[in-house]
């Protein structure tokens, strides 16, 4: 299996493009603010070190212990559902939320 297509590597690349779609929703809400554009600016830098600061410190101990017992009830389904499967339909939500955040019909 190739190296990019990991568990681990597609868990923190359906992160990571989680983290881009929320940063992405705090942007469009910061150029609604009433700020000089200077203060628009350090907003969003300020936005952007907290929500990786966030993904780096607490979210990615949290979600390697959910993904682990996900992947037990995954193992446990008596259906033989690959853990790729998984991957790929979390990459299909990924990418309908991506849709919905820029407001983009796909369908």
């Amino acid at each position: 299996m190739p190296r990019w297509l990991r568990h681990r590597n597609l868990i923190a690349s359906e992160a990571i493009l989680l983290v881009g779609a929320v940063q992405e929703l705090v942007q469009q809400r910061v150029a609604a603010f009433a700020l000089p554009n200077w203060g628009k600016v350090l907003w969003t830098m300020a936005s952007v070190l907290g929500m990786l600061g966030l993904l780096l410190f607490f979210l990615h101990p949290l979600a390697k212990s959910g993904v682990s017992k996900g992947h037990d009830v995954v193992q446990a389904i008596p259906l033989p559902v690959p853990t790729l499967l998984v991957h790929v339909l979390a990459y299909v939500g990924i990418f309908f939320l991506y849709a919905w955040v820029w407001k983009l019909p796909v369908m």
